[in-house]
């Protein structure tokens, strides 16, 4: 049926192209080797020495990580060039809090760890709340913590849960003057009440 098409082509085309192709391919020998069908990961060294070489730049200051505690040594780290986003139980309250939002907008997993801490922090009865205009009011940082709440919640389908909390923390939202974030908590909070049927 193959050598009929091809022969076909040909008569249209007036060559033997098609036909010959087919022939020189089918004459080949099979290839024998085992493929590997896999990805391979790489890592940053591998692009690096892969990249043809960049002209000298002049030194630019360091970048400091956002997500990377700043209580965690330099080697930790620098080390394989992942950040730690494990929280330090030595960090900063303000840094915590900054970290759990930026790991929460990039939609990180170790946002849930940072949001844990902040939980358990803030319930503590000694509990003092920075003042800090990067880290905002407490009524917002008490948002963030419903918000993730009801996330936490609608992820195990319990939109009957996330429904009221997630209104809940647009509310606080809005009391803090974050009317994007309760914009997003309201969204949520519909999305969550459509789930439910």
């Amino acid at each position: 049926r193959a050598d009929d098409l091809a022969a076909r082509f040909d008569a249209r085309n007036g060559t033997t192209a098609h036909a010959d192709l087919r022939r020189a391919r089918l004459g080949r020998a099979p290839l024998l080797d085992t493929l590997e069908l896999t990805l391979r990961t790489r890592t940053l060294d591998d692009v690096a020495s892969a990249a043809p070489s960049a002209p000298k730049a002049t030194p630019l200051a360091p970048v400091t990580d956002p997500l990377a505690p700043e209580s965690a040594p330099a080697a930790v780290r620098a080390s394989s060039g992942h950040p730690s986003s494990d929280p330090a139980p030595s960090e900063s309250l303000p840094a915590l809090i900054t970290r759990a939002r930026a790991l929460q907008e990039l939609g990180h997993p170790d946002a849930d760890a940072c949001w844990a801490r902040l939980r358990t922090l803030v319930a503590a009865s000694d509990y003092v709340h920075p003042d800090d205009p990067e880290v905002g009011p407490l009524v917002r940082l008490r948002a963030d913590l419903l918000a993730d709440e009801a996330s936490r919640a609608d992820e195990r389908d319990d939109h009957a849960v996330a429904v009221p909390l997630y209104e809940e923390a647009a509310g606080l939202y809005d009391d803090a003057g974050a009317a994007g974030d309760a914009a997003i908590a309201r969204a949520f909070a519909l999305l969550a009440a459509a789930e439910m049927g």
